[in-house]
């Protein structure tokens, strides 16, 4: 595991993830059960055209939502603190050894990872009502959460859900043997892809 120190959002931050596969696109790479996703190939194109161009060329500028997002994740945080006791540090972007994928965990906590979510108030609820009836993330959380802890090595993440007014709530997960196979496998895969769809760029270069 390698911890660049950029700030995240940087264009250092941004340049660090050209082209390789990161924890908050894993949901492209497989499903909550583990099953190869069929967002896979488009995900492997999109990688490719970053590696291509050298920087970042498919960038998400965001919208009102993670706008959202980033206002109240110091609030976030520092009700996570305060219900936990737990003390968390910054960190900006986490790759393997061989830089062949990343992570951007919101805080280190210890041996854990802090992910936050701030949604809109009728998708908290929605959070709530899910984990309340099953009593487990809800599933487009799940990829990302346990790629973030295979990426940074760590034992567990919590998972939080915050929006102001409303309770908080703070979901406990540990590696799941079944997904980080899973997930091993489809970053192999998607690694390979994206090289094959590379050498088809650079042959039609000069076309």
């Amino acid at each position: 595991m390698i911890i660049h120190d950029f700030e995240q959002n940087s264009p250092e931050w941004e340049q660090a993830r050209c082209g390789i596969p990161t924890a908050s696109a894993f949901s492209n790479l497989i499903t909550s059960t583990g099953a190869e996703s069929k967002s896979m190939k488009d995900y492997a194109r999109v990688l490719a055209a970053e590696k291509f161009a050298g920087h970042p060329i498919t960038g998400w500028e965001g919208n009102k939502y993670t706008q959202r997002g980033h206002e109240l994740e110091d609030h976030a945080r520092n009700e996570y603190e305060f219900l936990t006791g737990n003390e968390t540090t910054v960190v900006g972007f986490v790759t393997d050894d061989l830089g062949r994928y990343g992570c951007s965990p919101d805080r280190f906590v210890g041996d854990g990872v802090l992910e936050i979510k701030c949604c809109i108030p009728k998708e908290h609820i929605k959070k709530l009502e899910y984990y309340a009836k099953h009593g487990k993330p809800p599933t487009e959380y799940v990829a990302q959460i346990q790629g973030e802890m295979f990426v940074c090595e760590k034992k567990w993440v919590d998972l939080v859900f915050y929006c102001p007014d409303l309770p908080t709530l703070i979901i406990r997960q540990t590696p799941d043997p079944k997904i980080v196979s899973a997930l091993k496998r489809a970053l192999a895969a998607v690694e390979a892809e994206r090289n094959l769809v590379l050498k088809f760029l650079k042959e039609h270069e000069n076309a």
